[in-house]
């Protein structure tokens, strides 16, 4: 069976939380936007 993704993570290690396409790390501040299903970009 292929791996399933269950989440995301910050590069600081702490699990995102996404508000539709958006996540901003609530200890970095880092910003992510999810690209599609299975791909997420930082913005800043």
């Amino acid at each position: 069976n292929p791996a399933r993704i269950k989440g995301w993570m910050c590069e600081c290690g702490m699990k995102l939380e996404f508000d539709g396409d958006f996540a901003k790390c609530k200890v970095c501040g880092k910003e992510y936007k999810m690209m599609d299903e299975k791909k997420v970009r930082r913005e800043r």
